[in-house]
């Protein structure tokens, strides 16, 4: 039964993707993405706009300085190669620079056992770029839970928080814990791509990341221009995707027969 559905649904799969009008909008999304990132690779430098979710970052590092409480930075805990995890580590590792060159004490909570290790080396990394080694605690970077509430609320009310940043894989259980960020006197920076979860972003964050925001800022905290070529690309794909909308919406008005394959 079971190889008999796993069949079943690789053939619908396979039958959905042998249709040559699929088929063609595919190789053209393909062909506009590994374009941009060959200009990309061969230096042609991509600029994306500023967002204000990236500039309330530094403004949330200068008050964690100014009110003597930490910045804490919320890994989402999600798969160690997925697209929001990397777009998480990489706005992990900007706060962590921005708190060490602003002397804002940089608390991560760690929601994923196997994330503490890459989230040590990168604060230990970002201490050593700006020469400021003490800056590096070992002892405030631990696995402290999974994305449960009661972890998260205990590290709230132990150390305080003025600011609080959590972009990637939000779940349900960061209801309370934003709320209460609130509750405490600080601001959320916060944001994912699960469209269940908007909500959330925009009730509780002060500053909301809605959907692909997540990878624009990720993108942008990188620094890495093949990066924000990506993003570059995926802005392409939905221009050609509207554009054959509105060409098939005026076809169909027009009573235009269009062959579907």
């Amino acid at each position: 039964m079971k190889n008999g559905k796993t069949r079943g649904n690789w053939e619908m799969s396979t039958s959905f993707i042998k249709s040559p009008d699929v088929f063609t909008m595919l190789v053209i999304i393909a062909a506009a993405a590994m374009y941009v990132s060959w200009l990309a690779v061969r230096g042609k430098k991509f600029e994306l706009r500023q967002m204000t979710q990236v500039l309330a970052m530094s403004d949330g590092a200068d008050r964690s300085v100014e009110e003597g409480k930490p910045f804490i930075y919320y890994e989402a805990g999600g798969s160690t190669g997925g697209a929001m995890t990397i777009a998480d580590l990489n706005v992990l590792r900007y706060c962590a620079r921005l708190c060490v060159e602003k002397g804002a004490k940089f608390i991560p909570f760690i929601a994923s056992a196997e994330m503490v290790a890459m989230v040590d080396g990168i604060i230990r990394e970002e201490c050593m770029r700006a020469g400021k080694l003490e800056a590096y605690d070992p002892s405030l970077i631990a696995f402290r839970g999974s994305q449960e509430e009661a972890p998260a609320l205990e590290l709230l009310h132990e150390y305080g928080v003025s600011c609080l940043v959590n972009i990637g894989a939000i779940g349900g259980p960061r209801v309370g814990v934003f709320a209460e960020v609130h509750e405490l006197g600080g601001i959320v920076i916060g944001g994912t791509a699960r469209y269940v979860h908007q909500g959330t972003v925009a009730m509780l964050c002060d500053y909301a990341a809605f959907m692909d925001d997540v990878y624009a800022i990720g993108a942008i905290c990188s620094e890495d221009n093949v990066a924000r070529a990506t993003i570059v690309a995926g802005d392409i794909v939905k221009i050609i995707a509207i554009g054959a909308l509105v060409l098939f919406t005026i076809t169909l008005a027009a009573g235009i027969p269009i062959p579907i394959a």
